[in-house]
């Protein structure tokens, strides 16, 4: 029981029960990620550059593609184009944060000399993530003593490692997963530190200037996480209202993480804004000269999109999750089985 009644043989029994699961739901997530095949290594590509004080992926683009007459046009540069890649002033950027590269990628390359592969990258920063998340929930129910039966802690700690969308990532571990996975892990850390400042009660500064920092350098994996730091500095400055320098310290932490980004942006394309969404090659059109930096609002596209993914039949097959979804596509015009009432569609391969 988390409320700490448990007989000590019992509790060591069960805590290494525990202890099994957590590592085993981590060696699945090893397993589904290393058999998977080879991908494209920008991050790899970015840490070797950053260790020679370069923002440029090392790869240069081709002449074909620079002479295109709109070289952001996926119709003409589909031969040419790196994909995914943000293409300014003739060279490479990678758009996906730089915190994977600088936390991990970097440090692994110092150490070993060696390139640190995604689908070794992907399940690193899940894990990192499943744990802490199981330890930030653990932590609550301790200090607020819930005598959970053993049977749910199990549920539990299986339910955090198995119901979140860490299994996508691992089926596919390429760029944009690092990206995504490195922010599950810092919004997790970040909220473990939210829960030490607010329920200890001890360091409260220190422990919500780490939140700030590590919420903050979310942004830096996935830049819509901002939403993430807006709302969790909202919620803490509405509860301590009359203790505003605990409200200075998360921000501060926030704030430094923000300007050493504007910077990184700034160096790169000239903007403290642009991530670089707005010169990503892709497969729809981009648009560089607009003013909102990729992040335009068309409300047709987002009822269309909130319809596709909210409504479509899923698809189901052996693959973990087991549950997918089917033909989603942020553009409008693109068919799709509605949800409901029409069943569900399972194919099994």
């Amino acid at each position: 029981m988390i409320s700490g009644q448990d007989h000590r043989p019992n509790a060591i029994l069960r805590r290494v029960a525990i202890g099994l699961l957590l590592l085993i739901t981590s060696a699945g997530y090893v397993f589904v990620a290393v058999v998977q095949g080879p991908s494209e290594e920008y991050y790899a590509a970015l840490a070797a550059n950053l260790l020679h004080g370069r923002t440029t992926l090392p790869v240069r683009p081709r002449p074909e593609l620079l002479r295109l007459e709109d070289p952001y046009d996926p119709q003409e540069n589909h031969l040419y184009r790196s994909q995914d890649a943000s293409l300014y002033k003739g060279r490479y950027y990678l758009y996906f944060g730089v915190v994977p590269a600088v936390t991990l990628f970097l440090p692994y390359r110092l150490m070993t000399g060696h390139n640190l592969s995604s689908r070794v990258a992907v399940p690193v920063f899940c894990i990192a993530g499943y744990l802490t998340s199981c330890a930030l929930f653990f932590f609550i129910a301790r200090h607020n003593r819930w005598a959970l039966p053993f049977w749910l802690q199990c549920a539990i700690v299986v339910s955090l490692g198995s119901m979140s969308l860490v299994c996508i990532l691992l089926r596919r571990p390429a760029f944009y997963e690092v990206a995504i996975a490195a922010g599950y892990f810092l919004v997790m850390a970040g909220f473990l530190a939210l829960a030490k400042a607010i329920l200890v009660g001890r360091a409260r500064r220190k422990w919500l200037l780490l939140s700030g920092i590590l919420l903050g350098a979310a942004v830096g994996c996935r830049p819509h996480l901002v939403v993430t730091c807006a709302i969790v500095l909202g919620a803490l400055a509405f509860r301590e209202r009359r203790n505003i320098p605990l409200v200075i310290a998360m921000a501060t932490g926030m704030m430094v993480c923000g300007i050493a980004l504007a910077w990184y942006n700034y160096v790169r394309f000239d903007n403290p804004l642009e991530f670089g969404r707005s010169y990503q090659l892709t497969e729809f059109p981009n648009n560089p000269r607009s003013s909102y930096h990729g992040l335009e609002f068309n409300p047709e596209v987002s009822l269309q999109s909130a319809k596709e993914f909210l409504l479509l039949t899923p698809k189901v097959n052996r693959h973990p999750p087991f549950f997918h979804t089917v033909a989603i596509n942020p553009l409008p015009g693109w068919p799709g089985t509605p949800f409901w009432p029409f069943g569900w569609r399972t194919r099994w391969g």
